[in-house]
């Protein structure tokens, strides 16, 4: 018995007949664009956890090193010398 035919109506058209096109997958535009924008604020919000997202213990260690750091440099400052009284 030979192989079964494809029906007629499946080759009527110039972009049918061309095999070796592949049919685009059906896109709902709503959807596409609602996961589009919750991509964009997810990816936002790996960047700002990067710049800002530091621990408590961090932040602490950083203010604990900026203090330090400006005791020893006021620690380091001349005195002025004091003016004699114009009297």
């Amino acid at each position: 018995m030979p192989a079964p035919r494809a029906p007629k109506w499946s080759r009527s058209t110039p972009s049918a007949r061309n095999s070796s096109r592949s049919v685009a997958d059906i896109v709902n535009l709503r959807q596409a664009r609602k996961q589009k924008a919750r991509d964009d604020k997810a990816q936002t919000a790996s960047r700002n956890r990067a710049l800002h997202g530091r621990t408590k213990a961090e932040k602490e260690r950083d203010r604990l090193i900026a203090d330090k750091s400006e005791r020893f440099v006021a620690g380091h400052h001349r005195e002025k010398p004091t003016q004699p009284d114009d009297q």
